[in-house]
């Protein structure tokens, strides 16, 4: 018994690596953004590794080859060269253009990821969905550290069960269920935790495997016909090209839904060996990316990641020379680092183990030394002030967990029920009631100062929830729940005033529209719509340090910088001033309080305004609620 090549399964992995490229890319055409569910490529190399790990170890305990020490060599031949290349490569770059505060996250990845855990160190952070993760140039590494969990345990499961071949199908159907059941619970309630770990990931190893067992079977040398075989492909690869274009981030992921690619993945592998139909992921470009498919993923994320830290806005042409350099970068690595580490003539064993121990060794000491120090902060000792910014106490301004709810109260089902102000004191005064999302829960500390005393303050935010009448987001579940809540409230009570803020995109206007019709039909009279404040790239400290950087002589904080987003931000800014004077409500521009022809304010009396990508600090918010005269 031996293991044929399947040139089907490069052309597979060739799918699987254009899709996450395009993905992490952003390539858009005429505002269309291609791939929208790329992402999915990771869950088609899923079931590939699944198939090829356990056919290679069922042949080779069913031949009674099997050595796991030699299983391990080659799972360290195949992946870890590579990898410990890249991380070097990435290091010099975190060094020049890390903050302390990226510098610790990018560190604990470092080690995290060449001790194969990174999955848990980017679950217990930021969402692989968030903005932030865009700036983490390791965070694709969280899949290699998944599959290696798989791969400790794969060996012995076979070596077990590879003569039992029905105890083996019963127990890997079983585990598959209940991993798949998992996925789609835990994508409901803790969302994170089904994307990153592998119970609610296994499932779609285990298809791959279940497929092998299949490949070996009798049965599959009595499934001939030719138009089954080219059907059964076809609708594969079908599922998976139907799911990486129609599909988008917005749906629960991993969950029954991910089945359409992972069930197509599996059709194509065990049904594709002589299918026809598949003659075009087979062709020669196909092949040879799939060859070099795991260097050219490697590659592609850190790229991406460090020019998004440098805060450099790439056009579409950008992007695509980003991807060209991921393919000359692969093509070299493949061809002079996995090729000869693959080959035990060409590095022989000792010579591997001296070379990867050596790798680790140091980038885990360089990794530790940033983590220790907490992000090399002397760095940057020019820039203490703005450094201070990184560690900002917004909670207690935001009245978090009590009044701004965060997404552990949305899964817990907790609400509002610890907000001192989550309904009105019937005291006389006349009631403003403040509603959104963290962009609005930023607007409390300036209410507080300018209306606290005047007015019976009732306030209700929520982290990531648009006030939009329907509002489904399956990383913030219960948001609609809250939502109807607030709207059923605001219409009981008739508040004196209203006042909405939030994160306004330019495709949110028609929904918020939707909210403020509703609004306008109940006769809610006095709503201030609070518009879009200034957004910086990544944030605003990150700024004021390019710009003190670039101005060596220049100590003080300038006063007013701009940003190439602040144009997007204008352009909804006008959009919603229309919409929301149509409707006879009041509009607060933040954009016009905030920002002239030369820049947006960065600072008041040298206390910055916005200590993130956007959110106001105390004196920002009192700066811009002082500013509002709509509310008299």
């Amino acid at each position: 018994m031996s293991i044929a090549y399947r040139p089907e399964i490069d052309g597979l992995r060739a799918i699987a690596v254009l899709s996450v490229l395009i993905y992490h890319a952003e390539l858009a055409v005429y505002g269309q953004r291609l791939l929208p569910a790329g992402f999915l490529g990771v869950d088609v190399f899923f079931v590939i590794s699944g198939f090829l790990i356990t056919r290679i170890l069922m042949v080779e305990v069913l031949n009674r080859t099997f050595s796991i020490g030699r299983f391990y060599e080659r799972r360290a031949r195949r992946i870890l060269p590579v990898l410990f290349l890249v991380i070097l490569c990435t290091m010099p770059f975190a060094w020049w253009l890390m903050l302390p505060d990226a510098m610790v996250d990018y560190a604990g990845s470092v080690i995290t990821a060449i001790l194969y855990g990174s999955n848990f160190w980017f679950w217990s952070s930021d969402s692989y969905w968030g903005q932030a993760s865009a700036l983490k140039p390791l965070l694709h590494t969280w899949s290699l550290s998944l599959e290696e969990q798989f791969y400790l345990i794969a060996p012995w499961v076979v070596v077990l069960l590879a003569h039992r071949k029905t105890a083996f199908v019963l127990l890997l159907s079983g585990l598959a269920f209940a991993s798949l059941s998992a996925a789609e619970i835990l994508s409901n309630t803790r969302p994170d935790t089904a994307f990153y770990l592998l119970p609610a990931r296994a499932w779609e190893l285990i298809v791959g495997s279940l497929v092998a067992v299949y490949s070996l079977s009798e049965l599959s040398k009595k499934v001939d016909n030719t138009l089954v075989l080219n059907g059964l492909s076809g609708l594969g690869l079908v599922m998976i090209v139907y799911s990486v274009v129609f599909f988008d981030s917005s749906f629960q992921h991993p969950s029954l839904l991910t089945l359409v690619p992972v069930l197509g993945t599996g059709l194509v592998i065990a049904f594709g060996q002589q299918a026809k139909v598949l003659r075009f992921i087979t062709l020669k470009p196909m092949l040879w990316l799939g060859l070099i498919s795991y260097s050219l993923y490697l590659w592609h994320f850190p790229i991406f990641a460090f020019l998004k830290v440098a805060l450099i806005e790439l056009s579409f042409m950008g992007k695509v020379s980003c991807l060209a350099l991921s393919v000359i970068l692969a093509i070299l690595s493949y061809h002079f680092v996995e090729k000869p580490f693959r080959d035990s003539r060409t590095v022989g064993l000792g010579k591997l183990l001296a070379i990867l121990f050596t790798a680790m060794g140091l980038m885990l000491s360089l990794a530790a030394w940033a983590y220790i120090t907490k992000g090399l902060p002397k760095r940057f000792d020019d820039f203490d002030g703005v450094l201070s910014y990184l560690h900002y106490p917004y909670k207690d301004s935001f009245l978090s967990h009590t009044c701004f709810l965060h997404p552990e109260e949305l899964n817990a089902k907790i609400g509002f029920e610890n907000c001192p102000l989550a309904a009105p004191a019937n005291d006389g005064r006349p009631v403003l009631y403040l509603w959104g999302d963290s962009n609005a829960a930023h607007l409390i500390p300036g209410i507080k100062k300018k209306y606290e005393k005047s007015h019976d303050l009732v306030i209700r935010t929520v982290s990531g929830c648009g006030v939009f009448m329907t509002e489904h987001l399956p990383r913030r579940p219960g948001c609609n729940d809250l939502n109807a809540e607030s709207l059923a409230q605001i219409v009981e009570i008739q508040p004196d005033w209203l006042v909405i803020g939030g994160w306004w995109k330019p495709e949110f206007v028609e929904r918020l529209e939707g909210t403020l019709s509703y609004l306008k039909d109940k006769n809610i009279k006095n709503v201030v719509v609070v518009g879009p404040v200034p957004e910086w790239k990544p944030s605003l400290p990150a700024s004021i340090i390019k710009f003190q950087k670039e101005n060596r002589g220049v100590r003080n904080f300038p006063t007013y910088l701009t940003d190439p987003v602040q144009m997007k931000i204008r352009e909804t800014d006008l959009r919603m001033r229309k919409m929301v004077s149509h409707l006879g409500f009041k509009y607060y521009s933040s954009y016009d309080a905030l920002c002239i022809d030369k820049g947006c304010l960065t600072n008041i009396d040298g206390k910055l305004t916005q200590w993130d990508y956007g959110h106001l600090t105390d004196e920002g918010s009192v700066y811009l609620i002082d500013g509002i005269k709509e509310i008299r």
